[in-house]
């Protein structure tokens, strides 16, 4: 078309200018993609080792169910932990050891044939 007057050179130029940026933005586009595989591909496998370990520690603890009742609760809040005193059934069960640090879950009411419902969207 340049040859045959249909097109300016400066309208070529342009045009040829315009097709050499959008390719290199392609190009960008593949390669952070290419980069954002990677990235995912890696968050996954460190979630898989991450959630191995964790189920080898379950493994270790044995998921065990001690009951109890709490004596006291200490006053004091150090690091968003509550210290507790409690008294356990089992004081001697073989997985308990000195200063064991431990999750528990309190119960401070139960109820027999009651509907159990998750607390979320549906109640404000």
């Amino acid at each position: 078309m340049r040859k045959a007057g249909g097109v300016s050179a400066e309208d070529l130029l342009t045009a040829e200018l315009n097709v050499k940026r959008i390719e290199i933005q392609l190009r960008q586009h593949h390669e952070q993609q290419d980069d954002n595989k990677r990235v995912t591909g890696s968050n996954i496998e460190g979630a898989r080792l991450q959630k191995s370990i964790l189920q080898k520690l379950l493994v270790e603890q044995g998921n065990v169910r001690l009951n109890g009742e709490v004596q006291t609760v200490l006053p004091e809040i150090q690091n968003g932990t509550v210290k507790l005193l409690v008294t356990l059934r089992e004081p001697h069960h073989a997985m308990l050891r000195n200063k064991l640090r431990v999750e528990v879950n309190i119960l401070t009411e139960q109820r027999q044939n009651t509907l159990l419902a998750d607390a979320g969207p549906a109640f404000w």
